[in-house]
């Protein structure tokens, strides 16, 4: 049948792209990886302070190219069905501190003062660790891009109601009204967003992966600066009648 036919050239042409955005984004990962192995080798020694500002300049710009191509590949496995999580019995608070100390939130990082406040008891859920991680490093990299430098950025964590909920605020230059509702659309970007480069996936991939947990992710922004509240998953099983 005529119609059949072009259904599955459709079809096997969908998975021939996931492959081929895989195997470029695999190919172009490898490439930045040795680029980066090599920047580490040169700071060995280091002496001149120009050689090390443009050093540093490489390892910023290498960091940003890696996440371009971790965010293609991700929405690649996402849209294909294929993204996997490994989840476990986790501590939320560690996997905030591991994404505040990652190199890529401390390249984008401009004398920002950053205030963070966490519970004392452990706040459990069942996740992948590794994807939360990467969700909250992407909402602290946009907070830190779109703060002035000097500017503050605020991180806080709370078990409300068993829902555990994470709010990663800055007192940046906002979000129009226009643009929050489709914040997390795949490939929306206001102007001054393009002019600091991005795909516009990484939001939308922000969305995906806390969804994928059982949860939920808002922002507002009512002026200057925003905020961003991802809720990853229940801290605890919700009742059979809830």
């Amino acid at each position: 049948h005529p119609c059949r036919g072009r259904s599955g050239y459709r079809l096997r042409h969908g998975r021939g792209s996931h492959l081929a955005v895989d195997e470029f984004s695999h190919e172009l990962r490898n490439s930045l990886g040795a680029v980066r192995n090599a920047m580490r080798i040169l700071a060995i020694g280091e002496v001149d302070p120009r050689r090390h500002m443009a050093r540093l300049l490489v390892e910023r710009h290498v960091e940003q190219m890696t996440r371009l191509v971790d965010d293609l590949l991700d929405a690649s496995r996402i849209r294909g069905g294929r993204l996997h999580l490994e989840r476990a019995r986790i501590d939320l608070r560690a996997v905030l501190e591991r994404a505040l100390d990652s190199p890529s939130f401390k390249l984008e990082q401009r004398r920002h003062r950053v205030e963070v406040l966490m519970p004392d008891a452990p706040v459990w859920i069942d996740a992948d660790a590794s994807r939360l991680e990467q969700v909250f490093v992407n909402l602290l990299i946009n907070a830190a891009k779109y703060t002035e430098p000097g500017g503050e950025i605020g991180v806080s964590l709370k078990d409300e109601s068993g829902a555990a909920i994470v709010r990663i605020r800055d007192s940046g230059v906002g979000i129009s009204a226009e643009l929050l509702p489709r914040i997390f659309d795949p490939y929306v970007r206001a102007d001054d967003v393009m002019r600091k480069g991005g795909l516009g996936l990484g939001l939308p991939l922000v969305r995906s992966l806390v969804v994928s947990h059982g949860g939920a992710v808002s922002a507002a922004s009512p002026g200057p600066g925003a905020a961003c509240s991802p809720s990853p998953a229940p801290t605890r099983p919700r009742s059979r009648g809830g």
